[in-house]
């Protein structure tokens, strides 16, 4: 009976150890279970906008459940939501730092001008139009000019004559210089016969030998004018002047043989000298005369014996 009181007693702890191994699997599996639960939680919590555009997309909710439950479509939108803003802040960060490219820039502008053309009034659009068109014929004168021009060049170079038109122009009249000859002639008087000498002048063309020129106007005769006055000459119509020649103031003029006859007799004579001493001596560079007779100097002239041996000058008949 003693013994049965010790076999209890040896049974109890046994019993305390066993007790002991239960109680501890039910803790190990509790921290095993909320272990997995919390990497499921991080996992969807990593993981829910996947799930979430997923379940959107998939409508799996409505086919399970058959409406959202106000949470998880409040999850899902904010979510969706959340995700729309980021795209379109990383859209918008993006087209900041880009620069547009050139053909963008082209056809911005492209797009401009024609919006900016399609607001002018029509009247404007016009006017381009006419000056783009105009300055068009510009271009093609400039050319056709520069073509002309080359061709005109090749056949200068080929030594061919281009004629040019010419203008007709009226033959202007030329105007000869003229100068003045002082010419000696006589005029009879009606009342007595007496011999009046007259001096007139003369406009003539212009020419290097003044004194011939004077000398044989003279030996010619009065003009029409001057014989309507009565201005006659006394000097031998056949007379010819053969020669004439300054020096040193003195002109020395040579006269064929006819002047050596005057139907006038000695006063003839004197008259006739007188015109050509007159005559000559009007120029500034003759002081006297020296006749000559072909080419002779004589003494007298005719037989009347009128003196032409030496110079004679306007005293010569006072």
């Amino acid at each position: 009976m003693s013994k049965k009181p010790e076999n209890e007693e040896s049974n109890k702890p046994a019993k305390k150890n066993t007790s002991k191994k239960n109680k501890g699997k039910p803790k190990s599996g509790l921290i095993f279970w909320l272990a997995f639960a919390v990497i499921i939680v991080i996992a969807f919590l990593v993981a829910r906008g996947r799930i979430a555009s997923v379940l959107r997309e998939t409508d799996f909710i409505n086919e399970v459940v058959g409406t959202e439950p106000t949470r998880i479509t409040d999850l899902v939108n904010s979510q969706a939501e959340q995700e729309d803003i980021a795209k379109q802040k990383k859209a918008e960060k993006a087209a900041k730092s880009k620069k547009p490219k050139k053909a963008e820039k082209a056809a911005a502008k492209a797009k401009k001008n024609q919006e900016a053309e399609d607001e002018l009034p029509q009247e404007i659009q016009r006017t381009e139009a006419d000056l783009e068109e105009r300055e068009e014929i510009t271009i093609k004168a400039n050319k056709q000019e520069k073509i002309e021009k080359t061709e005109k060049a090749e056949k200068v170079e080929k030594n061919e004559v281009v004629e040019t038109p010419k203008t007709e122009e009226a033959p202007k009249a030329v105007v000869p210089e003229t100068m003045h000859i002082n010419l000696c002639f006589v005029q009879i008087d009606d009342s007595d016969g007496s011999i009046i000498r007259r001096e007139t002048i003369r406009t003539v063309e212009k020419n290097t030998s003044p004194l011939t020129t004077a000398l044989n106007a003279l030996i010619t005769g009065p003009n029409a004018s001057e014989a309507q006055k009565g201005y006659i000459s006394i000097i031998p119509p056949n007379t010819k002047l053969l020669g004439a020649r300054i020096t040193n103031k003195t002109a020395i003029l040579n006269f064929n043989e006819d002047f050596t006859y005057n139907s006038y007799g000695v006063q003839g004579q004197i008259t006739q000298l007188m015109q050509i001493v007159y005559t000559a001596t009007s120029f500034s560079t003759i002081d006297n005369v020296q006749f000559l007779i072909e080419g002779q100097k004589i003494d007298y002239l005719g037989g009347e014996g009128v003196w032409i041996g030496s110079p004679l000058s306007r005293f010569s008949f006072k």
